[in-house]
């Protein structure tokens, strides 16, 4: 694949046959195509930025507390968690929720610490999501 340059990025992809009158590089072995948006050309090399993995794993914790929030109805984590704060029908789950999300909270922070220490291996997001604690809902024990 050959990668069509304009203005130093990315600005389209061509078959390997492309010898066209636009400025094209060889795509690397390692391009991510979904990235595509963020590559830069400097000084003759393709640079793209690192993940930002933080704000991924707090992205899929975050979407991780709205989805279980979901399965009672409540629109989201916070919709959920505020519940806490009226007495009230759900109240109880208010409260179980808003524990059960601080301690998702915590535990997630503790993964991606454990990653940067070198602990353990980056997790994928599913196996962050299945390090997390089960939301155990009042009623259900």
């Amino acid at each position: 694949m050959k990668l069509l340059i304009q203005n130093n990025r990315i600005a389209g992809t061509a078959t390997d046959a492309y010898m066209g009158p636009d400025e094209f590089i060889t795509a690397p072995v390692d391009f991510d195509i979904e990235r595509m948006g963020e590559y830069q050309l400097i000084e003759g090399v393709l640079t793209v930025p690192p993940v930002d993995v933080l704000a991924l794993y707090v992205t899929a914790i975050t979407n991780h507390l709205d989805s279980v929030a979901q399965t009672k109805y409540y629109d989201n984590r916070i919709t959920c968690s505020v519940r806490a704060a009226y007495p009230g029908p759900y109240q109880a789950e208010g409260i179980s929720f808003g524990t059960w999300m601080d301690t998702c909270n915590a535990a997630g922070y503790q993964i991606l610490a454990d990653y940067q220490a070198g602990l353990i291996p980056q997790p994928t997001i599913e196996e962050l999501i299945a390090g997390l604690p089960e939301m155990v809902w009042p009623g259900n024990g």
